[in-house]
């Protein structure tokens, strides 16, 4: 077991450590829900989506980056580059 290091500065800089894991964490939920509200509001998109994603070992974060680098964009896409 190791030795438990703790002072007034240890303990802070844990809780920095924890706050930004938290909003980071929170962020990562927020795009997510983004990136499904997206692939979701497009029909071939999301039927694209759902059987690459039935493929055992890929993962939404694949999915989703196979559909976006292989896909057509629609002309009202906000991914489309300005």
């Amino acid at each position: 077991m190791l030795p438990v290091i703790s002072s007034s500065s240890t303990d802070r800089t844990i809780a920095i450590l924890d706050q930004s894991l938290s909003a980071l964490e929170k962020q990562l939920k927020k795009i997510e829900k983004e990136m499904e509200q997206f692939i979701n509001a497009y029909d071939k998109m999301k039927r694209n989506y759902d059987l690459i994603l039935s493929v055992r070992g890929v993962g939404k974060i694949l999915v989703t980056q196979l559909i976006l680098h292989t896909s057509k964009m629609p002309d009202n896409s906000p991914l489309i580059a300005v």
